[in-house]
């Protein structure tokens, strides 16, 4: 009765996705499923390097293992929360926040609105943005795979390709 499996990550490296399908398809076979249902950052806040690190992660899901979709279920975390800068795509001040001052973090954030994240929604939006529900991943084939230069293709339903690159190697680098 089971569907599909899923992993959950937290905070780990993106190259992680290597190892740990390989590792579940040989313990759970390749006829069902396999995707990502959370990323996280437990400790400490956001920067660019782990942004750069989700995207790569999201990439090394769909190219390298073939999942059917990539989930994020902290879509909005609440301005209060400790760990929300590394959980989230944006951050929401409760409706019920009637403190008239700003909060420090976070001014002009009326209550019962929100924001976005700025490290994490820059990151992967710019790639979202393009993938629109219903995508296919198309096989794409490296002479050599560097784990810190990704690249990943999609159909859209229209037929339209769309390829994402990803570079996190410090170095300029011709993606062929």
């Amino acid at each position: 009765l089971v569907d599909s499996l899923v992993l959950h990550h937290v905070g780990c490296d993106a190259n992680v996705v290597t190892q740990e399908v390989a590792r579940f398809r040989a313990k759970f076979g390749n006829d069902k499923p396999l995707y990502q249902n959370e990323y996280e950052y437990l400790w400490g806040s956001t920067t660019p390097a782990r942004c750069m690190n989700t995207v790569l992660h999201i990439m090394n899901w769909f190219q390298i293992g073939e999942a059917p979709s990539w989930y994020w279920i902290h879509a909005l975390k609440p301005i209060t929360n400790a760990e929300a800068s590394g959980y989230s795509l944006g951050f929401w001040r409760p409706a019920n926040d009637t403190n008239p001052a700003d909060h420090p973090k976070f001014p002009g954030l009326k209550p019962g609105h929100w924001t976005w994240n700025k490290y994490n929604w820059h990151a992967v939006g710019s790639f979202v943005k393009r993938m629109p529900w219903d995508c296919r991943g198309v096989v794409v084939k490296e002479a050599k795979q560097d784990p810190d230069l990704r690249i990943l293709a999609f159909k859209k339903p229209d037929g339209k390709l769309t390829i994402v690159l990803a570079n996190r190697s410090f170095r300029e680098h011709t993606f062929k």
